[in-house]
């Protein structure tokens, strides 16, 4: 080991700030919090401003050796790219005190940069970073699910199923309505053959009629049972495996038959109620 080899560390280095104080004892194997203490120092004159996180810059956060080994091999190559030249200094045998002579080089090295001003240091911080290995990707997002089918009850908006239910609703007093007009022109009567005779009724309206009294109930069982619990019966398979879309656009297609049926019922209930009422007339009148 060569004498004096420091001395060129302090003729350069300790003018550039008070404290630590380069002895001749810590140049001669420099320990790592002393070269801390160093960085901390130049980072006053701006030197090496942004190459370390303000964690990174916490002293008491290197207890560790591997942390240690990063902070000097990341300095070391700032120091590098603002002079444009190798390091010969290893940050390995810096920390192990192994080659001092190349330890006093690097900081002499670390002086030489620490005066090449703003310019010269924000291109190099810009290089450093520019080298700096990427952040690791994020984490692939789960795999998409297909929706369950017995989700379909859950997945249908509240609104929707409010319309539902009340339709259902009206299903069903369409049913009785139909049980009421049967059950009038039995009151008074009134047949297929006779509504085919000197009634009010057309043939038209006879064959609605019997349509309607043949039909309507099974086909008002159905659809009530589709609207009010898909899936919950045998009869009813319409929803199963369906999507919102297709299920509400069913019952819209549903509901505009609906309508058509009410219409029919509507119009057979006043022509029965207008033959009724020509019936009692006619009979008071003989």
């Amino acid at each position: 080991m060569s004498g004096d080899f420091w001395t060129a560390t302090q003729k350069e280095l300790q003018p550039l700030f008070q404290s630590p104080n380069l002895s001749e004892k810590l140049l001669q194997k420099p320990p790592f919090k002393f070269l801390f203490d160093i960085v901390s120092s130049l980072l006053q004159t701006g030197f090496g401003q942004g190459v370390f996180t303000e964690k990174e810059l916490d002293r008491e956060g290197y207890s560790e050796k591997e942390a240690k080994m990063a902070f000097l091999s990341r300095y070391m190559q700032y120091v590098s790219l603002c002079l444009g030249e190798e390091i010969a200094a290893q940050a390995k045998k810096i920390l192990a005190g192994s080659e001092p002579e190349k330890t006093n080089a690097f900081l002499v090295q670390v002086a030489r940069a620490a005066k090449r001003g703003d310019a010269v240091w924000a291109d190099a911080l810009q290089r450093l970073n520019a080298n700096a290995p990427p952040p690791p990707p994020p984490p692939p997002p789960p795999p998409t699910q297909a929706p369950r089918a017995d989700l379909l009850e859950a997945s249908i908006p509240q609104d929707l199923k409010i319309r539902q239910e009340t339709k259902r609703k009206e299903l069903l007093r369409l049913q009785e309505g139909a049980k009421a007009v049967r059950a009038k022109a039995s009151e008074v009567g009134v047949t297929q053959e006779d509504r085919m005779q000197g009634t009010p009724f057309t043939k038209a309206d006879a064959e609605q009629d019997r349509m309607l009294e043949k039909g309507i109930s099974e086909w008002v069982r159905t659809v009530s049972l589709n609207l009010s619990s898909p899936g919950e019966s045998e009869d009813s398979t319409a929803f199963k495996g369906m999507p919102v879309e297709a299920v509400e656009s069913d019952i819209k297609a549903t509901l505009e038959k609906i309508d058509v049926l009410k219409g029919i019922i509507v119009e057979n209930e006043g022509l029965l109620d207008a033959f009724v009422r020509l019936s009692v007339s006619s009979s008071h009148a003989e």
